[in-house]
């Protein structure tokens, strides 16, 4: 595939799962975002490209853009929770509940079925966490473990909203 100068057909050619891995190589170097998007997000990009994709800061929110469909990339993903979760503690000023993407990256992070305690664990230190990604994470977690963990959190509305997830829990794995 020669370089594709139509955003569109470059953007349906990074979803489909037909595209070759070289034009996914390819197509992780577009100038559109919503292309690498596509990209990092698509199963048959390989581990190298996704690492290329992967930002080192989070000095703009299109890097928060690629990291966060890194992370929702279903074969490797998993792979990238750590880094990312390092990457936001050191990065705080982006995550106001106000901004939409750096709140995503939180969410995805913590609602990742893999996450383990020790990937997410930059993110629990109430000591220099905000109160409301803490809370953000309890209220989207979906691993117990991590649930009971902040239920023990200093601030009542994290243990509250830890409480409340694990109770939704337990009653969707009875029904």
């Amino acid at each position: 595939m020669k370089r594709i100068n139509d955003p569109k057909i470059a953007s349906d050619a990074a979803k489909s799962e037909s595209t070759s891995v070289e034009d996914l190589v390819l197509l992780a170097s577009s100038q559109h975002i919503f292309v690498r998007e596509a990209v990092a997000e698509n199963p048959h990009t390989p581990a190298s490209a996704l690492q290329a994709l992967f930002p080192s800061t989070f000095e703009t929110e299109d890097n928060i853009r690629i990291a966060l469909a890194v992370v929702k990339n279903p074969v490797y993903g998993a792979e990238f929770l750590l880094t990312a979760a390092s990457l936001i503690r050191s990065n705080l000023s982006w995550f106001e509940p106000r901004n939409f993407y750096p709140i995503l990256l939180i969410e995805a992070i913590a609602s990742h079925s893999q996450v383990t305690i020790n990937e997410i664990s930059p993110l629990l230190d109430p000591t220099c966490i905000p109160r409301h990604i803490r809370k953000r994470i309890a209220r989207v977690a979906v691993q117990e473990e991590l649930l009971i963990r902040l239920s023990k959190d200093p601030a009542e509305t994290v243990r509250s909203q830890a409480i409340k997830r694990l109770a939704m829990l337990k009653i969707e794995n009875n029904e």
